[in-house]
């Protein structure tokens, strides 16, 4: 494993660490160290935990179609009025 490790020149270690100080702390940023799953239920009230709500729109029932049988397309209005 460790042959396949990237080699770093020294110049290069300082440019990383320049730009991504947590490198020289040894560990991951906080933000990306997550080591539980946050969508399990113990997590959900937690701070990882973010909710979001998801707008149902209303369907148009004359956009929608349904097969008349014969390879036509009619829409539900249209079936509806036929009955």
């Amino acid at each position: 494993m460790q042959k396949l490790q990237p080699k770093f020149t020294e110049e290069q270690k300082r440019e990383l660490i320049e730009v991504h100080p947590w490198i020289q702390q040894g560990g991951l940023p906080k933000t990306v160290a997550n080591s539980e799953c946050i969508f399990c239920e113990d997590n959900i009230q937690s701070n990882f935990y973010t909710s979001y709500d998801e707008e149902i729109h209303e369907m148009d029932l004359n956009e929608m179609i349904e097969d008349s049988g014969e390879n036509n397309l009619v829409s539900l209005n249209q079936v509806s009025e036929e009955q």
